[in-house]
C-alpha cells in the first residue's frame, strides 16, 4: 500500500500533522544491542510466517478477512497524504543526559542527517481497557520525568524526513515536499534501520533497558478546495463515513467543521482516533481552504504472543487503511487513483 497518513500536532515541529509506524527486527539487526533492547520486537523467522496473511495472530476471522483485504489489495496513485510518522514509546531511559542525543547524531547517523532542533518532550500516550480505564482521566495524561531532557528533532538534507528522539520514545516522520509518498513498507524499512542504530547506541553508552510499551501509527490527509469539493455542502460527498448529508441546522448553512471520533480495535487491542478540521493553509487570501483528516492507531505492547511491537504496527496499519476506505467516498477513491488487486 503506497498510502500513508499524516497527522497534525505541535509535538513534531512539522506543520500541524504527524504519524507513526515500524516493523519487527531480529537480534542480528541490532549488533551489540542488549536483550532488553530486543524485548517486544519479533524475530524475522516468526514474522515471515505471519506475513503471508499480513496479520497478527489471535484475531477474529471477520477482522482477519477485512484487514487482509485492506493490507494487500488497496493502493492509491495520488493519495492525499501530506505527512506520516512511525514510532514506538518505551520506558524512560533514566540514564540519558543532554549530551547523549548529540553523540547519537554525530556517531551513529549518516551525513544526510544534517540539521537538529530541540523541542519539548512528547507527553506519554497510553491506551487503557477494562479495569485500567478506572484509573485514567480521559483527555488528561501527565507524565513526570525525573530527567526533564528535551526531544531532539533530526532532519535530513531534503527536509522530508525527521527523527524524533527523547528518553521515552523514538519517532520517524515523513513530510511531503516533492514527488509521491514513498510507501508504508519503505518507511517501515527505514524506521527499522534507524531504530536499530538507536538501540545499538543505547547499548553502547549503557543507557539502560529499552522496553516498548506502546505502538502508534498516524496518517494526515489534506483535501483542498477545488479537488473534490467546492463548498461545505459538498464535504459529505468526500467523507460520508464522518459527515451527514444534511449539513445545516434549522435553516442555517454549514460553514466549518471540527470533531473527533474514537474507535476500539477489538478485542481491546488498541484504538483508532480520527480528527477532522476545516481551515486554511495560510492566512487569507494567500492560503488554500482545506479539509484535514488525522487518523492515529495506537495500542499496547505486552510480553505475550500476538502483542509484540511488530504485531501492533501491522494491526494498526491495516486498521487505518480499512478506516480510511470506509470514511471516504468511492468518488474520492477514483480521483486518488485507487488500485485494487
Amino acid at each position: 500500500m503506497r498510502y500513508l497518513r499524516k497527522r497534525s500536532f505541535e509535538r513534531d515541529g512539522f506543520c500541524i500533522l504527524d504519524d507513526l509506524a515500524r516493523r519487527p527486527t531480529t537480534a542480528q539487526s541490532f549488533p551489540g544491542s542488549n536483550t532488553a533492547c530486543r524485548k517486544g520486537l519479533e524475530s524475522i523467522e516468526n514474522l515471515s510466517c505471519r506475513r503471508r496473511s499480513h496479520l497478527p495472530s489471535g484475531q477474529p476471522p471477520s477482522l482477519l478477512m477485512g484487514l487482509r483485504m485492506a493490507r494487500t489489495l488497496v493502493a492509491f496513485k495520488n493519495p492525499p497524504v501530506v505527512e506520516t510518522a512511525i514510532g514506538v514509546q518505551f520506558a524512560n531511559l533514566a540514564g540519558r543526559t543532554s549530551a547523549h542525543p548529540g553523540v547519537y547524531w554525530k556517531g551513529y547517523l549518516g551525513k544526510e542527517w544534517e540539521s537538529v532542533a530541540d523541542a519539548p518532550p512528547l507527553i506519554g500516550q497510553f491506551e487503557y481497557f477494562g479495569e485500567e480505564r478506572k484509573w485514567a482521566f480521559p483527555g488528561l495524561q501527565l507524565t513526570m520525568m525525573a530527567n526533564p531532557v528535551s526531544r531532539l528533532q533530526i532532519t535530513n538534507a531534503a527536509g522530508d524526513r525527521m527523527m524524533q528522539v527523547q528518553p521515552t520514545g523514538f519517532h520517524y516522520n515523513w513530510q511531503k515536499r516533492a514527488g509521491t509518498y514513498p510507501s508504508f513498507r519503505t518507511m517501515r524499512a527505514e524506521f527499522d534501520s534507524l531504530l536499530a542504530s538507536f538501540c545499538k547506541f543505547a547499548a553502547d553508552v549503557k543507557l539502560g533497558a529499552i522496553s516498548p510499551n506502546q505502538w502508534e501509527i498516524t496518517y494526515v490527509d489534506r483535501i483542498s478546495r477545488g479537488e473534490l469539493w467546492t463548498t461545505a455542502a459538498d464535504w459529505h460527498e468526500v467523507l460520508p463515513g464522518l459527515l451527514p448529508a444534511k449539513g445545516g441546522l434549522g435553516g442555517s448553512v454549514l460553514e466549518s467543521v471540527g470533531g473527533e471520533w474514537h474507535y476500539l480495535i477489538e478485542p481491546a487491542r488498541g484504538r483508532i482516533h480520527v480528527s477532522l478540521q476545516s481551515g486554511w493553509t495560510a492566512p487569507r487570501p494567500d492560503g488554500t481552504e482545506i479539509l484535514q483528516v488525522q487518523t492515529t492507531a495506537r495500542g499496547p505492547v505486552r510480553e505475550q504472543s500476538g502483542w509484540s511491537l511488530a504485531d501492533g504496527l501491522e494491526l494498526g496499519h491495516n486498521a487505518i487503511i480499512e478506516a480510511f476506505m470506509e470514511m471516504t467516498s468511492p468518488q474520492a477513491h477514483k480521483a486518488w487513483g485507487l488500485e485494487e488487486g
